[in-house]
């Protein structure tokens, strides 16, 4: 018998989940097992996971189940087949034991026919989206499971879908802190929050310059002043005080080379994708905070 399975997730805000399976027998593929599951709080590790254990419990109450040898349930999910064969760990540990102890009652089943071998039950992952047949059947049970009412003794919220939305939770929580708690320098530049900020693709000399621009903690004469450096420079060699946006008005580093941002404000410089590039480039051409605003 093959069993195919599979788990699906909604897009909406409900993010519901769906677990579907599909098995046939025989040379002639005979429908064996077909059903789907709604699994609210749920990941589709999950629901994967859920579908491979309900499709194993419809196998076993097929009616092709006294006659078959083996079953081999097929699955699109890598991970979700490396922990049915080994040790479970993370979310559905409960649901993948449940499994790897039903895959072992196979041999052992009551109904199977004496001329029949015990035989196994086999987990092999397939391609997803390769046209395998019984792998859409599966994909579009597990989408009519996302999609269904769910039962009134739904399973209980899983671990994977507890940690996203917890991490969701502390994002959304960390934005309203952020809009209303930002430094100064960071709102004045309208500089919010990124889960994957760009400027961290910069060489890290750069990216201390732009942290430094952004705070106003360097060599700046303001925070020299502040806390009463007294052995420090606090001019630039073109005889104005050092500043945090110095860099964007000095003739000399004007001189040593031609500045790219055009018409862009300072402000739009620090804070966007191509002026920090831009600005990487220039500070490697006119070496401003080597030669010319050097800290000695």
């Amino acid at each position: 018998m093959f069993l195919f399975t599979d788990g699906s997730r909604l897009s909406n805000a409900d993010a519901v989940a769906g677990a579907g399976w599909y098995g046939h027998w025989g040379a002639w593929k005979q429908e064996s097992a077909c059903g789907h599951l709604c699994l609210p709080k749920h990941e589709v590790f999950d629901a994967e996971a859920t579908a491979a254990y309900e499709g194993l419990k419809a196998a076993f109450d097929s009616a092709q189940a006294p006659y078959t040898q083996n079953v081999y349930i097929l699955l699109d999910n890598q991970e979700v087949a490396q922990q049915l064969q080994g040790s479970p760990r993370g979310s559905s540990q409960h649901t993948i034991l449940a499994f790897q102890e039903a895959a072992n009652a196979w041999p052992t089943r009551s109904l199977r026919c004496q001329a029949i071998q015990p035989g196994q039950v086999h987990v092999q992952w397939i391609p997803g989206h390769a046209g395998i047949a019984g792998n859409e059947q599966a994909d579009e049970q597990a989408k009519k499971g996302a999609r269904s009412t769910p039962q009134t003794n739904t399973p209980p919220a899983r671990y994977g879908w507890a940690h996203r939305t917890l991490k969701e939770e502390f994002w959304r929580r960390f934005q309203a802190f952020w809009a209303e708690n930002a430094p100064q320098q960071y709102q004045d530049l309208s500089i919010g929050l990124d889960k994957q900020p760009h400027e961290l693709s910069l060489p890290r000399a750069t990216l201390g310059r732009l942290l430094a621009a952004w705070s106003g903690h360097g060599d700046f004469a303001q925070y020299h002043e502040r806390f009463g450096h007294e052995d420090t420079k606090l001019e630039c060699s073109c005889g104005r005080p050092k500043t945090p946006h110095h860099f964007y008005y000095c003739w000399k580093g004007h001189k040593a080379s031609p500045q790219p941002w055009g018409s862009r404000q300072v402000d739009e410089i620090l804070r966007s994708k191509s002026g920090t590039r831009d600005l990487h480039e220039w500070l490697q051409r006119s070496h401003f905070y080597r030669t010319i605003c050097s800290a000695h």
